[in-house]
């Protein structure tokens, strides 16, 4: 019997090492996410993964970005549901977790419609920039940056709410429904 699984409010036994789409349920995204800080938790205050994922999707659709991206940019982060948030200069030298986090971001991508497309290549890099930036501004409005992070360009100007994790939740769930009735 396997014991490569987790438990999820849904889904009692889900295969994080082998997802299957049918397993993936955006309540679950939410849950996890809006109880998931960002920066592995080392900040001065409260701020989930969720919360910065409403931000990412919200700016790329202030840049005018269509309703496809904008939905791709509210879930790039959705496999740390499963696999939770390490900071990326950890995450780098952690080969296993990158080949689950793949594995899990690629089962998402699938379920949501967001496969692996030439059109979907260039709007990534599109949400990664976006991304990156958004997390020069969340480290310096949290008092971490310092002059040894990457310079990732022009700073974005971006409006933190801090949310404790139910409101997160909630408010991830509406982007998630606004998003939807667009495409």
């Amino acid at each position: 019997m396997s014991t490569d699984f987790i438990s999820t409010p849904t889904v009692p036994l889900f295969y994080f090492l082998d997802p299957r789409q049918e397993d993936i349920h955006i309540e679950d995204i939410a849950c996890a996410l809006s109880k998931t800080c960002r920066f592995g938790g080392l900040i001065p205050v409260y701020y989930s993964v969720a919360e910065h994922s409403i931000i990412v999707s919200k700016i790329l659709e202030r840049q005018g970005a269509d309703a496809l991206t904008v939905f791709a940019g509210l879930l790039h982060d959705a496999e740390e549901a499963y696999l939770p948030d390490i900071p990326s200069p950890i995450k780098k030298v952690m080969k296993e977790a990158e080949v689950i986090y793949f594995k899990l971001n690629r089962a998402i991508r699938k379920k949501y419609g967001l496969a692996e497309t030439r059109w979907l290549h260039a709007e990534w890099e599109t949400i990664e920039n976006v991304d990156k930036r958004i997390c020069t501004a969340e480290a310096k409005a949290l008092g971490i940056w310092n002059d040894q992070w990457e310079d990732t360009g022009e700073s974005l100007e971006v409006d933190f709410w801090w949310l404790p994790p139910a409101d997160a939740e909630d408010m991830f769930l509406k982007q998630y429904a606004l998003i939807r009735d667009k495409l």
